[in-house]
């Protein structure tokens, strides 16, 4: 199953022009569709996605980031999977709401689509203000065994020290203000 990742477009349309060019069997977006604060406004964002939604075939599985808003926008489009779980081809994708905190809905999802990447990895190490700027709510769920994705796709951090590592026994992309396909 080819999947491709988005993470931070930011309403960034060069981006969702470059995903419409792309062949996969599903999209995953790691949050942060809109751009907040922005000289265009959150109405024009939002009515650019939903036109830019209507364009896409296959299923989109999309979690919501810290510039989404409330993400009810988000969940008003057909065909679109925003903060829930979702099986695609025999796999279960779980999409977390940005500042979850309980994990224990994702138990048997294989793969996770967070905005924040967990906290202690390398994804989330921020190199612009040389922080770890990771979510320890996740970092804690993988730890004690609560989740067991095999993949996390996530975002949030622009400037990470590493776009994909294997942490705690889960490979993690990161694919912030880019896009990548990964072959599951």
């Amino acid at each position: 199953m080819l999947i491709l990742h988005a993470s931070d477009i930011h309403c960034d349309k060069f981006l969702m022009e470059k995903i419409l060019d792309l062949k996969y069997d599903a999209l995953c977006i790691s949050g942060d569709l809109l751009d907040e604060p922005c000289r265009i406004s959150i109405d024009l964002q939002i009515k650019t996605f939903k036109k830019f939604f209507k364009k896409l075939k296959k299923p989109v599985l999309i979690c919501s980031g810290n510039h989404d808003l409330d993400a009810k926008w988000i969940k008003d489009i057909k065909k679109v999977h925003c903060d829930d779980i979702k099986d695609v081809k025999k796999l279960k994708f779980g999409c977390v709401p940005f500042g979850c905190e309980d994990f224990s809905k994702f138990k048997k999802c294989d793969v996770l689509v967070t905005h924040v990447p967990p906290f202690g990895s390398l994804c989330s190490f921020d190199t612009h203000n040389s922080k770890d700027l990771g979510d320890k709510f996740l970092t804690n769920a993988l730890g004690d065994g609560v989740i067991k994705p095999k993949f996390i796709l996530c975002g949030h951090i622009h400037y990470p020290k590493e776009r994909y590592e294997k942490f705690l026994g889960v490979e993690i992309l990161n694919s912030s203000c880019n896009v990548y396909d990964i072959n599951i």
